[in-house]
């Protein structure tokens, strides 16, 4: 596993981190209405990158879609839960720098 990839795993699992502590928070009245985004996703399809309007709505799409997961998990004190999800999530990622490639032929 290279830098690169290390780096973009462990912002995806500190934002699946974050969104399960969100969304736990909202479950007991508080309410950010937003304003608690980590901009993890726009960081990393800026880092890959990855461009296209289509391209990146797909991404965004199925990573929600992680997060999703990511938030039904079980609240622990340690990240290792996330680790197997951001690693297929960081698989999206590397799949759509591909289908941008093949577009850019």
């Amino acid at each position: 596993m290279n830098s690169t990839e290390k780096l973009v795993i462990q912002l995806i699992v500190h934002d699946m981190k974050h969104q399960q502590l969100v969304i736990g928070l909202s479950g007991l009245g508080f309410d950010d209405t937003g304003r608690n985004c980590l901009g993890v996703f726009e960081n990393i399809i800026m880092w890959l990158p990855i461009e296209g309007d289509e391209l990146i709505g797909e991404c965004l799409k199925a990573y929600m879609g992680y997060m999703k997961k990511a938030s039904k998990m079980e609240l622990t004190e340690t990240n290792e839960q996330f680790e197997a999800l951001a690693k297929e999530c960081y698989g999206l990622f590397v799949a759509c720098v591909a289908m941008q490639e093949k577009q850019d032929e």
